[in-house]
Formats: structure tokens, sequence, C-alpha cells
């Protein structure tokens, strides 16, 4: 048994392009989507953890306990409940699952930071077990803001965007393989270019190559390419919205066998996906539209092919909020078209804030 969470939809089109045996949960939170609060100016989404994991207030922990068909039940070994943990300053700390009855193992992200609130670690772990590791650097040679979620990459979630401003080095590693080593060489006005090499699974997602080139317009990445000498073997292309943020990504990587698109918009300050495309060249092509609340929470994900027929729907209510408008109570019910079933998961979250 697995458990499965908003994720697995928001995912759509890399679940799709993967596997055909995705299924999807609408409104449980294991592992957020990103999001947050209010929407002032477009660089404080990018040091804003809460925001970027639809949260408001100052949260110290929330747990996310789920019950359904799906799920494990509480005396079950394999019994977890959904974690996030951030320090006094709002830097996200862990964002995973715990398991009580394995004496309190945490599987997850962790994340480290220096005095500037900058990250300069993250971490994929299974209890004491080290999954993938992610190193940091920053000398101060520009200001421009560049892409921290290699981690997700890893487990092929390229909807949850995080960056970092001043960002010139990046290692991702497994175990002793290093399969992303990345050091900024060159800055322009509007562009750098990174001394690059990838290994192993990375070098299955974007190829050989021995560079990555960016561009930008103002403070923001608007074209990512992962290069061979002159040879691009595998992009990103971001479309900036009115107010600085992104707009709509298309992906171009080896990996997921066609390109991708993914779109999104900004509720209560919180950046959401809206659609996922996988394209006719696809080994599943379809599209998955999602809509929200005006408090910016998930209320339906649909799941189409590419002809728009309908094959999965989750939709989603909520009972009650705290005093900060965070939901402590969602009900979803998640029907799968294709295999003719319904079922319901019932999502509690407790908290407790600085």
């Amino acid at each position: 048994m697995k458990t499965k969470n908003l994720k697995s939809v928001i995912m759509l089109t890399t679940a799709l392009a993967m596997t055909a045996s995705v299924l999807f949960t609408a409104c449980k939170k294991d592992e957020p989507s990103s999001g947050g609060g209010t929407q002032p100016e477009t660089s404080s989404y990018w040091s804003d953890s809460y925001r970027q994991n639809q949260l408001n207030g100052k949260v110290k922990t929330v747990k996310t306990y789920n019950e359904g068909p799906d799920e494990y039940l509480p005396a079950d070994d394999g019994y977890h409940y959904g974690y996030l943990e951030f320090d006094q300053a709002g830097n996200l700390l862990k964002r995973g699952r715990i398991y009580p009855n394995q004496s309190d193992i945490y599987y997850g992200y962790i994340y480290s930071y220096d005095s500037q609130n900058r990250v300069i670690k993250a971490s994929d772990v299974s209890g004491d077990r080290v999954n993938y590791e992610v190193e940091y650097g920053y000398d101060g040679s520009h200001h421009f803001y560049l892409p921290t979620n290699y981690l997700e990459l890893m487990n092929l979630d390229i909807t949850n965007l995080r960056m970092q401003k001043g960002l010139t080095s990046f290692k991702l590693t497994r175990g002793t393989s290093v399969l992303l080593d990345a050091n900024c060489k060159t800055v322009t006005s509007n562009h750098l270019t990174f001394d690059a090499t990838a290994g192993g699974i990375f070098a299955t997602l974007v190829g050989n190559i021995d560079k990555v080139d960016v561009d930008f317009i103002g403070n923001y990445p608007v074209g990512i390419k992962f290069m061979e000498g002159n040879t691009v073997n595998g992009s990103v292309d971001v479309t900036l919205g009115s107010d600085g943020m992104p707009a709509k990504l298309s992906y171009s990587i080896p990996a997921l066998k066609a390109p991708v698109s993914i779109e999104y918009t900004a509720i209560a300050g919180f950046l959401l996906v809206t659609r996922m495309t996988t394209f006719d060249n696809s080994p599943y092509p379809g599209y998955g539209v999602l809509k929200y609340s005006d408090k910016g929470f998930p209320v339906s994900a649909i799941v189409y092919d590419n002809n728009g027929v309908k094959l999965r729907e989750s939709t989603c209510t909520y009972e009650g909020y705290d005093s900060y408008g965070n939901w402590l109570k969602s009900t979803g019910v998640n029907k799968d078209y294709e295999n003719a079933d319904t079922t319901t998961t019932i999502s509690t979250r407790e908290f407790t804030y600085w």
C-alpha cells in the first residue's frame, strides 16, 4: 500500500509520462505544494517558506493525518503522518513524514541555512540513510535568483518551485557519486554561464553536459539550458507574469520523453499550478486542470487524456480554520473513471506556532 497525495495530481504530466498507473488524492498534504499569505513584491515570495508551503502565521510545526481506504491504520507499522517544521526565522527545516510505530523515524527533506537565511544544504533522507544531498554556495558575484529544487527533481516533481538569490554553485550527490556539479563562470547583465557536469540519474534527466546557460529578465530566470558544447540536451523556458512571478514553465527534458508545460496563478499570495500538459508525442499524452478557493486551497483536480476524456477527478471541501486562516480538516472525494472507483480521504492538521 502506498500513500498518495495532492502532489500526484499536481505532478499529472510527469506522472503520465512516467507511468500509466498514477492515482491521486486531491486534499492530502504530506508534501504540500508551493504557496502562501499575501502577495507583496516578487522577491519576498522566494524568501518566504510559509507562503511557499501554503501557510499563514509564524508556524513552527504542522502534522497532517489522513484517513481513508488507501491509508495505513494507526496500528500498522507503515502508519505515518505528514510533517513540516520551521525555525524561528521562518526557514523550512523539514518536509516529509514521520512513522510513530517505528520509533518516530523520519523520511523526507532536511534543510540547513547560513546566517543570511540562505539555504546551504538540502538532504533527502530515509531515517539515518541519506539518499541525495545538495550543497549550495554564494560568492557575491551576482544578484540573480536561481532554482534550488534539485531534490524534488530527483523525485520527478517538477512543479515545486523554489529559488535563492545570488546562488553561484550547487553540487548534488548520492553517496560518493556526483550527480550534478555546477559553478558560476561568467556573469553579464542578463546572463550566467556555469561550468557543469552531470552523472548518474541526473545525466539520465538532462544528458551529458559541460555547462548550464541561464538567461534573465530583471533578476529572474526566463531560460535555462543544460548543454554539451553547443548542443542543448535539456531546457526550461519561463514566461513571467506582470507581477514578475512565473506564469508558465515549459520543460524539454529527455527523461520526460516529450515537452511538458505547467501553468501557474497567484491566489491569496500562493503560487499555484492551474494546468499541466503533455503533448501528443508523449507515451501518455494528456492534461490536468486544478482549481482553488479564494483562500488558495485546492478544491478540484481533473485529469484528462489528450482527447478531453475525463480519467480521474478529485474534489475537496474544508471544515474549520485556525485564527491565521490555515485549514484544519479537509474531505477529499476521488473518482477513478477508468476503474469505476470512488474513495474518500479525510485529512486533519495540527499546528504549533512560534
